[in-house]
Formats: C-alpha cells, structure tokens, sequence
C-alpha cells in the first residue's frame, strides 16, 4: 500500500510542477499539453474506478476531466 501511495504523490507533485512551471512562463502552448496530460490522467481514473466500481472515483475522475476539457477550451480562446 505504501507504494501506492508514493506513486500517487509523485503524480501529483508532478502534475503540480508542470501547471506551475507552465503558468510562472506564461506559456500556453504548455499549459494545454499539461491539461491534455491531466484529461488523459482522468479519463484513466474513470476507468480504474470502473473497474474497481469505485463510484467515487469515477464521479471525482468525470468532474476532473469536465474542468480540465473546461480548461482546455478557454486557454484555445486565448490563443486565437
């Protein structure tokens, strides 16, 4: 179980490093890569949580890729 846990820590450190780094340049281009990333990282949580029937899961994993398409969408507006 702990290394679970470590796992999940560094993914999130470093989903948290890449949004920061991309937001400290001001570049869009790689803040739409770093939320395609973390749809892509969802879109696997829903699955897992499928698989598992972990109903918690999947509704956080859905909500998550609902902010992150959201995301992407706006940052798109910004670039034309």
């Amino acid at each position: 179980m702990d290394y679970l846990v470590y796992m999940w820590a560094a993914r999130q450190f470093t989903v948290g490093f890449i949004f920061g780094f991309a937001t400290v340049r001001k570049s869009t281009s790689m803040l739409t890569l770093a939320y395609i990333f973390f749809l892509v990282m969802n879109i696997a949580d829903a699955i897992i949580g499928v698989s598992q029937k972990d109903n918690g899961l999947i509704i956080g994993a859905i909500v998550m890729c609902m902010f992150s398409l959201t995301m992407i969408y706006f940052i798109s507006k910004l670039k034309k």
